[in-house]
């Protein structure tokens, strides 16, 4: 997978895996955050296999906003799709970088 400039959500990735949850209401976020626990471990293991890999958010919303691309996809009757992965190989190198603190712990005695 290599940077798209002509705006391919996915990056030329071959694959894209959907993820999709029965919602209880349109702001489950329970739902929300369980289907992106699995896209997240997918992306792990696809750091283990030296696959590339990238959460699309995106195509997500896209996926939803089109009755005729979701009703395409054969997703069973109750279920909306909530996250996605992309994933593929790349020709990129990266190297370690400082990411500023966004989220803190703080233990309870």
């Amino acid at each position: 997978m290599t940077h798209n400039p002509e705006g391919n959500i996915l990056n030329g990735a071959p694959l894209f895996i959907v993820v999709s949850a029965k919602l209880n209401g349109t702001n489950d976020n329970v739902a929300h955050s369980n289907a992106a626990i699995i896209v997240q471990n997918m992306a792990l293991a696809c750091t283990e296999l030296n696959l590339a890999c990238c959460h699309i958010w995106g195509g997500v919303m896209a996926i939803n906003s089109s009755p005729e691309v979701l009703s395409s996809l054969n997703i069973p009757e109750g279920f909306t799709p909530c996250c996605g992965l992309a994933i593929g190989h790349s020709d990129e190198t990266y190297s370690v970088r400082d990411i500023p603190q966004r989220i803190t712990t703080q233990y309870l005695d």
